[in-house]
């Protein structure tokens, strides 16, 4: 229960943090490096947090594998 409070006041800030860049962003009229770097890495570990949750026995397990798998192919294709 703690881990998942963490990670809800985590994501909070980070949206609060992106929706800053972007309306910084938006008044400058030019997006930058940083921005778009930003954005990605806070996007992979949404995605990240979103598939595993806190379980790391469940990334090492055969489905968990599978999964790895599969969206390394799906990611090597896009």
């Amino acid at each position: 229960m703690k881990v998942r409070l963490g990670m809800s006041v985590f994501l909070a800030a980070l949206l609060v943090l992106l929706a800053a860049m972007a309306i910084k962003d938006y008044k400058n009229g030019t997006i930058g490096t940083s921005s778009v770097t930003s954005v990605v890495i806070a996007l992979a570990v949404c995605l990240q947090f979103l598939t595993w949750g806190t379980d790391r026995k469940a990334q090492q397990d055969e489905m968990g594998k599978i999964i790895a798998a599969k969206s390394a192919k799906i990611s090597y294709h896009i």
